[in-house]
């Protein structure tokens, strides 16, 4: 017979299970133990206990990608929460409704979830659910390519960790700071973020961030051009997603090697890739990242000539950008969609996007972003004969490579630079910039391969 307390007993043990079979990815017992929880809680009729075992059924859930099942148990564990006048409950519900909306892309419903969690924490004095919360809208701004709004929020959540050495807190933190760091271009501190969250992750047993964590280390390598080191990384943090069952983490990992295919110039592998992976995020249910793997798969058709074909998946990711309220994607989406008015030779269409584009990537801070369409804006106003400024903006672009350390965006932009001074009659000046370009370019061949060839083409 189930006694009064059994399910609060069940509660106390499933609280201590939950890291173990979540860590080592047993998605599937964990989710039998809390609804076995969840039975006898319901037999017990306690709209408390009932609210928080549903409260942890939809977090499993989420963890293991089931958005939709995640949803179901949340919404009515957040009205048995208030039912109870549970904040605590009503707090971790909002929060984790957040997370799903995050994972959806629908990242304005998921900042109101935040917001709407923090206020009930900070009320109640939940120092760890505060920590979670600024972290999370420290994620939102990040996402949507508000990033120096998610370093505030970041640094906050991690001096709440630090200050309690809550470790599983800190290390969130501090690899989402890395992110952050990756994003605007400042490669080294996301670097010495990324290896200290990495070490964290590992000390407490935490798989699926050690996996999350090894993607993005893979990113820094990648975007330094240091590709088979880029591929290494990426292939440990699949291994780990694969061995979890995790959709999201694999998703994240096969776009990231069909990255790196792409790189290289192999783009029926970096077609198979990106495939592999808009499918995994249509069936997640993220519109954001789904939106990106339209980015890359037109980039695809683009390179192949096949222009008309990537305009409209360009025009379809912006369209979905724009629902979810995702800023710095929707600055690259119409970055690629004026660089497709600039291969048909439309320099005015190009101009007007990719003049939103920069508008975007300064609002964002997005550095790379920026550097990238002041290039392409370069490129367009020499199509139309404005030499003078494409100087200036080609120039601009340039010192952000060189800041950036992108050393091949710095011999492509040279490269073009050289063209231009062409163009204007300047032949010492072209000889100059293109013999630096040249000698960059065979600088990154021969650290990184062939493959570094692309930055050139």
């Amino acid at each position: 017979a189930v006694t009064k307390h059994a399910p609060e007993q069940l509660v106390a043990y499933l609280q201590a299970l939950e890291p173990f079979l979540r860590w080592s990815g047993r998605w599937a017992d964990l989710v039998a133990w809390t609804e076995y929880a969840l039975e006898h809680a319901s037999l017990a009729c306690e709209p408390q206990t009932r609210g928080r075992l549903l409260n942890d059924v939809g977090y499993i859930y989420w963890l293991w990608g089931r958005n939709a099942q995640a949803l179901d148990s949340l919404r009515p564990a957040l009205d048995l929460c208030r039912q109870a006048g549970d904040g605590w409950g009503e707090g971790r519900a909002l929060n984790r409704i957040g997370l799903v909306y995050r994972t959806e892309g629908r990242l304005p419903e998921a900042m109101v979830h935040f917001q709407e969690s923090l206020t009930i924490r900070q009320e109640i004095g939940d120092r760890e659910g505060i920590g979670f919360c600024l972290h999370n809208i420290g994620l939102v701004h990040r996402l949507a390519g508000r990033y120096l709004e998610a370093l505030d929020f970041l640094q906050r959540g991690l001096e709440v960790f630090e200050k309690d050495q809550h470790v599983e807190g800190k290390s969130l933190c501090t690899s989402n700071l890395g992110r952050v760091y990756r994003a605007m271009g400042r490669y080294r501190e996301a670097l010495q973020f990324m290896q200290e969250g990495l070490a964290l992750a590992q000390e407490i047993g935490d798989r699926t961030e050690e996996g999350e964590t090894l993607d993005t280390l893979g990113d820094v390598y990648r975007f330094w051009g240091d590709y088979p080191r880029a591929l290494e990384l990426y292939q440990q943090s699949l291994e780990i997603h694969q061995e979890l069952g995790s959709p999201v983490g694999q998703a994240y990992a096969i776009a990231d090697m069909g990255e790196v295919f792409f790189l290289r110039g192999d783009y029926d592998r970096a077609h198979g890739c990106y495939q592999q992976s808009l499918e995994l995020w249509q069936e997640v249910g993220d519109r954001r990242r789904e939106a990106s793997l339209l980015d890359s798969l037109g980039c695809i058709h683009r390179v192949r000539g096949e222009n008309e074909q990537a305009m409209v998946l360009f025009e379809r990711s912006l369209s979905l950008r724009r629902e979810v309220g995702d800023r710095a994607g929707e600055g690259r989406a119409l970055n690629q969609i004026g660089t497709g008015y600039l291969t048909l030779g439309r320099f005015g269409e190009a101009l007007d996007c990719f003049r939103h584009a920069l508008e975007i990537a300064r609002e964002t801070g997005a550095r790379p972003g920026e550097g990238a369409v002041l290039n392409n804006i370069g490129l367009a106003l020499a199509g139309q004969g404005e030499f003078l400024q494409a100087l200036a903006h080609l120039e601009h672009s340039l010192s952000f490579a060189q800041d950036l350390g992108e050393k091949g965006e710095e011999g492509m932009v040279g490269h073009n630079l050289g063209n231009l001074y062409r163009h204007m009659e300047q032949p010492e000046k072209a000889r100059v910039a293109l013999e630096r370009a040249a000698a960059i370019r065979e600088e990154v061949i021969c650290a990184y391969g062939d493959g570094a060839r692309r930055w050139f083409e």
